[in-house]
Order: C-alpha cells, then sequence, then structure tokens
C-alpha cells in the first residue's frame, strides 16, 4: 500500500469531483469562484457539493443539475456516502477555515495525487495568507486548471421581476436602492443614517425580506442595487461580481478579501465610510 503519491502539474479533465464547501458564509462566498474554474474545466458530468445547508438556493441558481448533500451526523456516513457514490475521482476540501483529511482508500501521509496511481483522492488546501479573495482566485490555477471569468446568469424575465419588486417597494430613479443582509440590531442603525443622509431618498430592502425570495431574485435585485450592506453573506461575492458597492462589517473574522474601490471594510465609523462609498457628504 502506497502512502505517497506524486501530482504531476495538472489535473486531468476527467474528474467527478465532491466540493467541501465552506460552512462560514463569507468563506463560502468567495469559494464560488474555485468552484466555477473547477466545474467548467472537468468533463461535463454531475459533481457533489457538500455540506449545502443553508447555500443550497444559492448553488443551485449559480450550479444547476448537480447534487447536493446537506450535513450528515457523523462524518463515518459523510465517507460512506462518498463510497456509495459512482465515479467519484477527486474530493477538493475548499474549507480551508476547518481543514480536515478525507483519506479515501489508502491513507495519505503527505500532499500529492496521481491519476495513475490513486483512484480516489483528496486535495486539502491551507494557504499561508488570509486574502480570502486572493486565495480562492488561485486555488483552481495551483492544479494547472485555467482562470475562467466568474458570471452570474439573469434573464429578461428574472430582470423584470425585480424591477418590479423594487417599484413595488416604491422605489424610483431618485433614490438608492440599498440591499441588507445585516443582523436587525445592527441594520436599523444603519438604516437611519442611511435615511438621514439621503433625505429619505432611500429604498431599503432588508434581510427579513432576503428570507422569503429565491436566490435568482435577490441576485437580479442586487444586478440593480447602489449598494449591498454584509456581514458574513453568502452573497458578499455575487454582489462584487455585479459590480454592487458593498459594505462589509468584518465581525472580527480571521479572513477577509481585500479592500476595493467597491468593497469597503468596516474599521469603526460606518457613518463616514458609506458617506464616501455612495458619493454623498453631509
Amino acid at each position: 500500500m502506497q502512502s505517497k503519491f506524486y501530482f504531476n502539474g495538472k489535473l486531468g479533465e476527467a474528474q467527478r469531483c465532491v466540493f467541501i464547501v465552506p460552512e462560514n458564509p463569507l468563506l463560502f462566498s468567495y469559494s464560488l469562484y474555485s468552484i466555477w474554474n473547477f466545474v467548467h474545466y472537468f468533463k461535463k458530468t454531475s459533481h457533489i457539493f457538500y455540506p449545502v445547508d443553508g447555500k443550497v438556493d444559492l448553488l443551485k441558481s449559480i450550479f444547476p443539475d448537480h447534487i447536493y448533500w446537506f450535513k450528515f451526523k457523523k462524518e463515518k456516513e459523510f465517507l460512506k456516502a462518498i463510497y456509495r457514490e459512482k465515479g467519484i475521482t477527486l474530493v477538493i476540501n475548499l474549507d480551508y477555515g476547518e481543514s480536515k483529511r478525507y483519506d479515501l482508500l489508502y491513507p495519505t501521509y503527505s500532499f500529492a495525487i496521481s491519476n495513475e496511481n490513486l483512484k480516489n483522492f483528496t486535495v486539502v488546501f491551507k494557504p499561508l495568507g488570509q486574502e480570502v479573495d486572493v486565495i480562492y482566485r488561485n486555488f483552481a490555477s495551483t492544479f494547472g486548471i485555467p482562470k475562467k471569468d466568474f458570471h452570474i446568469s439573469l434573464s429578461s424575465e428574472e430582470k423584470s421581476k425585480a424591477r418590479d419588486y423594487i417599484k413595488f417597494r416604491g422605489h424610483t430613479e431618485k433614490n438608492i436602492l440599498v440591499v441588507s443582509d445585516l443582523n436587525p440590531k445592527r441594520e436599523a442603525l444603519v438604516k437611519q443614517y442611511l435615511s438621514y443622509l439621503t433625505k429619505d431618498r432611500l429604498t431599503f430592502i432588508d434581510k427579513e425580506s432576503l428570507w422569503v425570495m429565491d436566490s435568482k431574485l435577490i441576485l437580479a435585485i442586487l444586478s440593480l442595487a447602489d449598494l449591498f450592506l454584509s456581514e458574513l453573506s453568502i452573497f458578499t461575492y455575487p454582489a462584487q461580481v455585479l459590480g454592487v458597492k458593498t459594505y462589509l462589517f468584518s465581525e472580527k473574522v480571521k479572513f477577509l478579501p481585500r479592500e476595493t474601490g467597491r468593497l469597503i471594510i468596516d474599521r469603526g465609523d460606518f457613518k463616514k465610510a458609506l458617506s464616501s462609498l455612495i458619493g454623498l457628504q453631509k
């Protein structure tokens, strides 16, 4: 029985994968780019996403026609499910915040993989940095997989539903459209300030409203929004892809994306930062 296998610089295209997605919502959000690259590189087949608790609707909206497993009570049940599923050749653990080994068929004592010697093998990624956007942007290319631009597809019907919804909420062209995925206490404070800042020219879609929407409608509304308010939201990276200005309350997490012109991380003074981000001054 071998204990070490070697990686020849590029994964072959004929893979059927289990993607262990991050349970942390923010890490999950940015891992979507890596999954996008893997799914579009491997030959067309149905892959498995695990665990999808609280994320299945968004995954289905971006990666339809795959298999979605909810979290098993015991790790052994997860491993048994992999053995039962036909054609699995690769387990990719994207949850580096809670990185675990899942040794399949053979014990592997160091990171190394080979198509020739191992039918099922695990890739566990342990990055050195803490910039979550950089980590997941480079994950797939580490294994020789070309980068592919992430794209969110929205039909004209979905966009029309979003426009009808914000119109129903009283939105006009003079208003600032804000989508919030914040906890209720913080959301109330930020909404009050934005209402003052915009002189009540504000259409505010709160978290409670998002709870009753499907992911496609949320994405369509985000595509029209002027500002997205995020804590540890699964929609943080999609909002960036859609070009929405985003204000992120970091919640003191270890891994965060880099700030850009469209993404600002809270440093304790949201009032000053928000007025600058949406281009309004007191």
